[in-house]
């Protein structure tokens, strides 16, 4: 599609009347269009991010006011260098998310203006903090998958470790080297157990070494290994050997509350979410969107009883649940609940004043430092370089 088709498209959301929800299904891509648009390890993170959206109503178009649309386009290597038509705007976060994006195409930014030429509503082109995350997180895993070939080349994990115990510490010495392995799954048990993890290891791209020391020796003696070298006796299956390493990985992911997690941790973000999508006087679709895959249907009733009967009733709720998650969380765990409050603010392209307000008075309340919410925000609202 070429500028004048987008924009003939567009341009039918202006019409006096027009259904813009029908409008907008019929934009809706098929599974095979993520396939068109992302490189291929990447199509399975943006249909888990975008296909909720599009399920839960999470996507508008808002054209009050609005008498015509201006549009522009960037091919995917324009983005990818920075070096997008002068004065357009796509949001940095582009340039970093051009890396997934299949060479030869043009991504066409717009926005909807009133008759002074001043934008009304939505247009310019976001990146979903989500997906960023997720991709974050496939880089890390990919990480894995380059040890694990290294390991099957080296054909045992204590020469594996050894070689990623001088990578990573510079440690090259007999007296080091020897006994490598032994040394490697020490430091890796050390290093999970009650340590504090600093939040910015969840937009790293490598993992923590000593989570790729202890994914490494799972995968030393798992079966696929053993099948691949011609092995037997292998003590971890392919089942057991991936869900271990998912569970040892997610230290380093921010994910949402899930029902599995403890009920205090899931209060506090469904309340503390509410306060956030309250705090501008306006309820946006994709903060509601993302406020509901955070809790259990009992518990999203009990926030809109809280949201009927006003804001302090939420705050009152809010330090209850903030009480509960001190007694039963550690400090990683409540960093990670600002985390993704903080995601929602974001995803409406940036945090509003009163949305930082909301998110530093929810971090008091967990007794975290003002910086954790300023970490966040900033982690959240940079691009992947």
């Amino acid at each position: 599609m070429d500028l004048a088709d987008a924009k003939d498209v567009l341009r039918r959301f202006l019409v006096p009347g027009a259904d813009a929800a029908s409008l907008l299904r019929a934009l809706r891509p098929e599974r095979r269009d993520y396939a068109e648009v992302f490189v291929q390890a990447a199509v399975e993170a943006a249909v888990a991010t975008y296909e909720p959206a599009w399920n839960g109503g999470a996507l508008g178009v808002r054209t009050t006011g609005a008498v015509d649309v201006e549009l522009w386009g960037a091919t995917t290597d324009e983005l990818r260098s920075g070096d997008a038509p002068a004065g357009k705007s796509f949001a940095p976060e582009w340039r970093g998310a051009a890396r997934y994006l299949r060479r030869g195409l043009t991504f066409h930014g717009f926005r909807f203006v009133d008759a002074a030429g001043h934008a009304v509503g939505g247009g310019s082109p976001e990146v979903d903090v989500r997906l960023t995350a997720r991709l974050f997180s496939w880089l890390r895993y990919a990480e894995l998958s380059a040890d694990r070939v290294g390991l099957a080349c080296a054909g045992s994990f204590e020469a594996a470790a050894s070689a990623l115990l001088k990578m990573t510490t510079g440690l090259h010495t007999e007296r080091w080297v020897k006994g490598g392995a032994e040394l490697a799954r020490q430091y890796a048990e050390l290093a999970t157990l009650g340590t504090e993890q600093s939040p910015q290891l969840w937009f790293e791209t490598h993992p923590f070494s000593p989570l790729r020391l202890k994914s490494l020796e799972l995968f030393a003696r798992s079966a696929p290994l053993a099948e691949f070298l011609g092995h037997m006796g292998a003590q971890v299956s392919a089942a057991e050997l991936e869900r271990e390493v998912r569970q040892i990985m997610a230290w380093m992911d921010p994910v949402l509350p899930r029902a599995s997690a403890p009920e205090a941790l899931r209060r506090f973000a469904s309340f503390a979410g509410a306060l956030v999508m309250l705090s501008d006087g306006t309820t946006d679709p994709e903060e509601g969107a993302l406020l509901a895959r955070i809790g259990t249907a009992e518990l999203l009733g009990e926030v809109a009883e809280a949201l009927r009967s006003g804001a302090d009733a939420l705050r009152r709720a809010l330090a209850a649940a903030a009480a509960a998650a001190l007694l039963l969380a550690p400090r990683t765990e409540l960093v990670k609940l600002i985390e993704e409050v903080a995601s929602m603010a974001m995803v409406t392209g940036g945090a509003s004043e009163p949305e930082r307000q909301v998110l530093h008075h929810a971090a008091e309340l967990l007794r975290l430092e003002p910086g954790v919410v300023d970490a966040a925000l900033a982690r959240l609202g940079r691009g992947l370089d």
